[in-house]
């Protein structure tokens, strides 16, 4: 599950050329994007938002004809999630690693920040023990607001 089956972003071109497809919420087709457009909604579009590369490749000619039969073609070469294209993946392995909770739908800064968020209670739980005025409550508070954060954003 996850980004398994996606390419590596190595095998993607990384000029600026429009070349990038998404699919919308309502199932429609939007594109073609520039890497750096992608780049510069990085915080609104979600990490696992299924992004094809469409110069060249079978989906990105039927997405440009209008053609739904490019439902069926994603899953190509051409095709990967936003984080693997923009380098977002390390991010999403770093929250699996802390055991923060990502919504399906979280884009990288909401991501950024619930990792920040589990960090600092995390430090302050751990200050708190090391001085001896840690209690059982106080961990239980931090685990329980740190998994919050984690799962509101």
């Amino acid at each position: 599950e996850g980004l398994s089956h996606v390419h590596s972003p190595r095998h993607f071109s990384q000029d600026d050329t429009p070349a990038w497809y998404y699919q919308d919420d309502s199932d429609s087709w939007q594109g073609p994007f520039r890497l750096s457009e992608l780049r510069a909604w990085r915080a609104m579009l979600p990490m696992e938002l299924c992004v094809v590369a469409g110069a060249g490749s079978v989906a990105g000619a039927a997405i440009r004809a209008g053609d739904r039969r490019a439902d069926r073609d994603v899953g190509g070469k051409g095709d990967t999630t936003l984080a693997v294209l923009l380098g977002d993946d390390e991010l999403l392995a770093r929250a699996a690693a802390m055991d923060v909770c990502l919504p399906p739908r979280a884009t990288a800064a909401q991501a950024e920040v619930a990792i920040n968020t589990v960090m600092s209670m995390r430090t302050k739980h751990a200050a708190a023990a090391s001085h001896g005025s840690g209690t059982g409550a106080f961990a239980m508070a931090s685990s329980s607001a740190a998994g919050a954060a984690a799962r509101v954003h």
